[in-house]
């Protein structure tokens, strides 16, 4: 015969469950990425996209891993898209702080530096 949970314990497993299937899909480790050269640039209605095609090393492990996305709601958007143009424009490599990963397989990111 099949133990019951008490009510509580119960409750709080379907709990558990339930809010798990709430979890954004945007789950996943954040860091800093290696430098890497932008092959190139994109501007859509949700923010400013930058790809490459060099290898390099990105702590948030995404499903697209070489384009990366700055919301167009980040408080520092335009210095960090104004940043990524110029170095886009004079060939310099790039590296960016990884935040996370967009439903699209994106990787998000917050911050940008560019390298001599």
């Amino acid at each position: 015969m099949q133990k019951k949970l008490p009510w509580l314990a119960r409750t709080l497993a379907i709990a558990g469950l339930a809010s798990s299937a709430f979890l954004p899909l945007t789950a996943s480790a954040a860091g800093m990425t290696s430098n890497f050269s932008i092959a190139g640039v994109g501007a859509r209605e949700m923010g400013f996209e930058i790809w490459t095609n060099d290898s390099f090393t990105n702590g948030a492990v995404c499903s697209n891993p070489n384009t990366f996305r700055i919301l167009s709601s980040y408080s520092d958007y335009q210095t960090i898209v104004s940043t990524l143009t110029t170095a886009f424009a004079t060939g310099k490599a790039v590296h960016l702080w990884a935040s996370g990963c967009d439903t699209d397989g994106v990787t998000l990111f917050i911050a940008a530096w560019v390298n001599r």
